[in-house]
């Protein structure tokens, strides 16, 4: 079943797949699912919505957008390496999620990832995670 990363985790893959120097020691739970994806045994997805977050905070810091672009283009071909899905918020995606009742404890990132979690979990006809 896929695992859908938040945006931390999300950003924490886009340094490793970029090269850049990022202990995992702390996050062995995500290192475990990075090491399952580069082996195509699980899938990850990823919210584009988080990526914009993320090169949005990276050009605030200073980064050109020369470099911020090749970022991007590695980030983008890390679907060649491994099971990632960059997921887009298909109109369909954008409708269930307003008709579905909104859970004010979660923050908006949590709720869409519990969202797609769900969406995973009826997909592949497999137990829902949460």
């Amino acid at each position: 079943m896929p695992f859908c990363l938040s945006r931390e985790e999300l950003e924490k893959l886009i340094a490793v797949g970029i090269g850049d120097t990022i202990d995992l020691e702390d996050d062995k739970s995500l290192e475990l699912w990075i090491e399952h994806a580069r082996n195509w045994d699980e899938q990850l997805v990823g919210f584009t919505y988080f990526l914009a977050k993320i090169f949005e905070k990276k050009l605030k810091k200073g980064q050109t957008l020369e470099n911020l672009c090749e970022e991007l283009d590695k980030t983008y071909n890390l679907q060649e390496s491994m099971w990632l899905e960059l997921q887009e918020f298909s109109p369909d995606f954008i409708k269930c999620l307003l008709e579905a009742e909104r859970n004010a404890i979660l923050s908006l990132e949590d709720q869409l990832i519990q969202f797609q979690s769900k969406l995973c979990g009826y997909e592949y006809g497999k137990e829902l995670r949460y």
